[in-house]
């Protein structure tokens, strides 16, 4: 008896420390794709225009990523996160800001190309 029970302690611990291993030193887990880019809203823009406009697009990018993940496209998980980065800038209204340094550029140049 003092046997079996020896041996179902060495078997879960070796089993146990299979595990531990398994989670140790696989690939590290790391941040959900547009925690920086939340962290900074939450900054700049208020807690109502947060909620609102912002969650909204984060839930739908983490939904989608994480599909993506689960049946192994890893190719369209990066798709899904540089279209969700377009979303974000067109949410916060940079996509307007670049249209008008765009202006701004090309006005600058013709008027030194006369």
């Amino acid at each position: 008896m003092e046997a079996l029970a020896f041996v179902l302690i060495v078997l879960s611990g070796a089993a146990l420390g299979f595990c531990l291993h398994q989670v140790r030193f696989s690939q590290p887990i790391k941040k959900a794709p547009g925690y920086g880019l939340i962290r900074m809203v939450v900054f700049l823009y208020s807690t109502d225009d947060v909620e609102k406009t912002f969650k909204p697009i984060i839930s739908d990018w983490h939904r989608e990523y994480f599909e993506a993940l689960a049946t192994q496209r890893t190719w369209k998980s990066r798709w899904i996160n540089i279209h969700y980065c377009y979303r974000f800038a067109q949410a916060m209204g940079l996509c307007k800001a670049w249209k008008l340094v765009g202006i701004i550029v090309k006005t600058v140049t013709s008027a030194f190309s006369k």
